[in-house]
């Protein structure tokens, strides 16, 4: 037999045990194919370096072997309506209604800048404010809609004059769907 006929025949039969080692009808039991070492879909991975090169051996020591299994995933706990804890406070809306009410009379006569923002004990960030407003007279009102988490808010109103000082003002939350905050 010649060298090519000898080569013919060992990929002959590399194929017919690769068509016989793949594809399955789907039933074996894992959700997912482990992949092979070459990259491929199938439940075996094979290694046959001696198959591939010209030297013309046999490829019968080549043994597929299983490839790993993947863990099963971890099961989700479960836990029933009842088991739920909710705080009395809590009205199961994720927002509230805070109404502003300023009326600063020493600045009668006066234009003057409002913003309500986010208070976090540090400096202000303007970038977070939910007003950004004038006042007429020190005079205002503002309807706000803001999220459950945001608990504390600053206001900080400058007069519009040279030297003026701003006047800082801080707000908690009460847990009442509806509050207001007077500045005085």
């Amino acid at each position: 037999m010649t060298k090519q006929q000898n080569n013919w025949l060992t990929m002959l039969g590399l194929t017919l045990v690769l068509t016989a080692c793949g594809g399955g009808d789907g039933d074996s039991g894992s959700d997912t194919p482990a992949t092979n070492t070459n990259g491929g879909s199938s439940p075996l991975s094979f290694t046959a370096s001696a198959a591939a090169s010209d030297s013309g051996e046999s490829a019968q020591n080549a043994e597929p072997t299983p490839a790993p299994s993947p863990a099963p995933p971890p099961e989700p706990s479960v836990q029933s309506i009842n088991e739920l804890v909710i705080a009395n406070q809590n009205n199961l809306s994720s927002t509230y209604q805070l109404t502003v009410d300023v009326n600063l009379s020493q600045l009668n006569d006066k234009q003057a800048y409002i913003a309500i923002c986010e208070y976090d004990q540090q400096a202000i960030d303007y970038d977070k404010c939910f007003i950004k407003a004038a006042l007429d007279d020190g005079i205002g009102r503002f309807d706000l809609k803001l999220p459950n988490h945001q608990t504390s808010l600053i206001a900080e109103i400058t007069p519009m004059e040279n030297g003026s000082v701003p006047l800082i003002f801080t707000w908690q939350y009460d847990y009442q769907a509806q509050s207001t905050w007077l500045i005085p």
